[in-house]
């Protein structure tokens, strides 16, 4: 009892150890690690990759708001505070924390009763996102599948693409509801089509594309990685570098260079901002309409300047004259408001590893950071926040170096809400429906069906039922879907693991090979005990048969699964079938003589079943069972019983050697061995 007491301590005081040191406490405060060794190069690096990534979060967080039905600020300040939060205790340096069009879509139905729900869906999300990193539970997202995932983020695109159809031809009717009902409005609808604004919308969209498919090419003039991809911003500041080193020659070809790697890395400036830059010239095309007198789009309208107001997310509301409290507001989530949180650490894990460039990615890290991201960020105002993959890979394109990238982002994003609100006006919405329609387009992954047509039809199967329940009730009942369709599934390959029948012939002895996989689960038991029994009746067909259980890759059985095997081969022993239980372990084998101890005979261990078959099928005639008697009495052998250890060398090295009469009559073994003496070993004369 002391001893179990001290152990317990000893794993006690490990475990403090572990996580009550400094460097335990560093590695859960990233900046801490990152901050002291930062320097100038680091600091242009970020600069620009910031830079970059708040020129696209601008036009982004606005659309992505109003996508979520909340105030185009609330899009703005979720760009900023989460993105500071994450810098500070992030892991991925690419990682860029912020709205997101499918959390938006999520919390759309909840807007619809009040925006207080959002604030408090970001608070409540990040305090369960942090209950997971504290305990360790990210192991729990290792049960949704890539199938589920992929099949919910075509669901969340299909649906989010159909709600900016009302924006991009400014319809009449709701663009609320599933994809299939947002469908159905908008063909009602399509009547009050406005030719300029699906003339702009089309325009930003074709824009945006072009622009995406420009490829940027480094310095020494190779192609690079298309605007959608993710080359480095690095190849631009190597450029820069290489024509400040060139700029004191006089030679015009070092000219010339120099001009052309400005030019490539203006290029590069442009299509990386393409989205601001598609908002600054739908802003211009409005506002010089307006000049004189001009109206003919739907424009973004008044934002609210300045900063947000700072306190504790609303813990009661206001819906329809009634005022609803903290458990009235849990009830209007119910259990689908599970889902936000979910995808939140899904998408943010999924992107962290992305990028991680073969690193290995700290879930319970990123858990902790997009937790404290949501947490801190609804004190101000913000909407569920995650990694964007969009933003996450022109931030990695840039070339950030460390997560103070997210810093210049924020900073530029402030710049914007407070000094330029009143020009944001003037945007019009179809460029920023044109916007999530593209960003959409890379979400959509088509290509998954062929690989899981050719891999796993199953899993296929998820896949379609994910997007078909998502799109047609709701994307919370998808992923639910998705994620039970597979756990039957893996229920289903639980309860009938593959079992391999084989037939061989070793010298003359007909043999039937029944091999158990690595696991047997005790829901496999009745199907293991079917496919032993039809084994039999294949080794029963020849004559003189023999039926092998072979446990070789067995490493985990239930003693469900046992107890029903032990039982199927007492009752084929009675039938008169002749079997060998072949290389079980240790464990498994003391369990089955325990529950059936007639049955102990029957295992045998060795290196070989061809070997050992064939070495007593060519010189012994006796029924099989005899040799696990040998191999059992080898422990009561003497060096002089030369028949014993010829019988039991020959059973492994298949070497040809031949009996006589004296052997079988000097032999101590047969009399060590009673239930052998009965059986007639044939003479082999030289």
């Amino acid at each position: 009892m002391s001893g179990s007491i001290g152990g317990q301590r000893k794993r006690w005081r490990r475990t403090a150890i572990k996580y009550c040191n400094m460097e335990s406490w560093r590695r859960r405060i990233p900046i801490s690690i990152w901050l002291p060794k930062y320097n100038v190069d680091y600091f242009f690096r970020d600069f620009i990759a910031g830079i970059t990534v708040g020129l696209t979060s601008i036009p982004q967080g606005i659309a992505y708001a109003m996508l979520a039905g909340l105030p185009p600020q609330v899009g703005l300040y979720s760009s900023i505070f989460p993105g500071i939060v994450y810098a500070v205790f992030g892991s991925c340096k690419d990682v860029t924390v912020g709205p997101t069009a499918v959390l938006a879509a999520l919390i759309a139905k909840y807007v619809a009763k009040s925006p207080d729900f959002a604030y408090l869906a970001s608070f409540l999300s990040g305090c369960f996102i942090l209950l997971l990193g504290v305990l360790n539970l990210g192991f729990l997202l290792d049960f949704i599948s890539k199938p589920v995932i992929s099949g919910f983020t075509t669901a969340a695109a299909l649906q989010i693409s159909a709600s900016q159809l009302k924006s991009l031809f400014q319809t009449n009717g709701s663009s609320r509801g599933t994809f299939i009902d947002t469908l159905i409005i908008f063909f009602k609808n399509i009547q009050t089509v406005k030719l300029w604004d699906t003339l702009l919308g089309i325009a930003t969209i074709i824009s945006l594309l072009l622009l995406k498919r420009v490829p940027v090419r480094s310095a020494g003039g190779s192609a690079g990685v298309s605007a959608s991809g993710s080359s480095g911003w690095s190849a631009g500041g190597s450029a820069w570098s290489a024509g400040r080193s060139a700029g004191g020659s006089t030679s015009g070809s070092a000219g010339g260079s120099a001009i052309g790697r400005a030019c490539r890395l203006a290029g590069a400036c442009v299509v990386r901002a393409r989205n601001a830059l598609v908002v600054f010239a739908g802003l211009a095309l409005a506002y010089g309409l307006a000049l004189h007198g001009l109206a003919p789009f739907a424009l973004t309208g008044k934002i609210e300047g300045g900063l947000p107001r700072f306190g504790p997310p609303p813990f009661s509301t206001t819906v329809n004259n009634q005022t609803l409290n903290f458990e009235e507001m849990l009830a209007v989530f119910g259990p689908e408001g599970f889902a936000m949180p979910l995808v939140a650490i899904l998408e943010s894990i999924a992107i962290a590893k992305a990028f991680a460039g073969g690193a290995r990615v700290d879930a319970t890290q990123e858990m902790l950071a997009v937790g404290a991201s949501n947490a801190l960020a609804a004190l101000a105002q913000c909407m569920p926040a995650t990694g964007s993959f969009t933003r996450t890979a022109l931030n990695h394109a840039s070339g950030v170096a460390s997560p103070a990238g997210s810093l210049f982002k924020a900073s530029l994003v402030l710049l914007s809400v407070t000094l330029l609100a009143e020009t944001f006006y003037f945007i019009p919405r179809a460029t920023l429906a044109g916007i999530i329609m593209v960003a959409m387009m890379s979400i959509i992954d088509f290509t998954i069906v062929y690989k899981l047509w050719i891999s796993s039809k199953s899993e296929l199967a998820v896949w379609a039922l994910t997007i078909c329940v998502g799109v047609s009730v709701g994307l919370e009942y998808g992923i639910a879907a998705g994620a039970a369709a597979d756990a039957l599934r893996a229920l289903a390959a639980a309860a009938r693991p593959p079992l391999h029948v084989q037939k061989f012939k070793v010298g003359h002895q007909d043999c039937v090979s029944l091999c158990l996989p690595g696991a047997l689960s005790y829901a496999s038991a009745e199907h293991a005990a079917r496919a032993l029994r039809a084994a039999a009746r294949d080794a029963g067909s020849h004559a003189a048969g023999l039926l092998v259980l072979d446990a070789r890759r067995l490493r985990a059985a239930d003693i469900g699964v046992l107890e029903n095997i032990g039982t199927v081969i007492v009752e084929l022993e009675k039938a008169k079938h002749r079997i060998l239980l072949w290389n079980f372990e240790p464990k498994h084998q003391k369990l089955l003589e325990c529950l059936h101890p007639e049955i102990s005979s029957k295992f045998v261990l060795g290196p070989s079943i061809d070997q050992f078959v064939l070495g007593f099928s060519r010189y012994i005639e006796w029924p099989f069972d005899a040799i696990v008697k040998i191999q059992h009495a080898k422990g009561g052998l003497h060096g002089e019983d030369n028949l014993g250890n010829l019988l039991w060398n020959e059973t492994f090295s298949g070497t040809t050697h031949k009996f006589t009469n004296t052997h079988i009559q000097q032999s101590k073994f047969l009399k060590s061995c009673p239930p052998l003496a009965r059986y007639n070993i044939t003479r082999y004369d030289s």
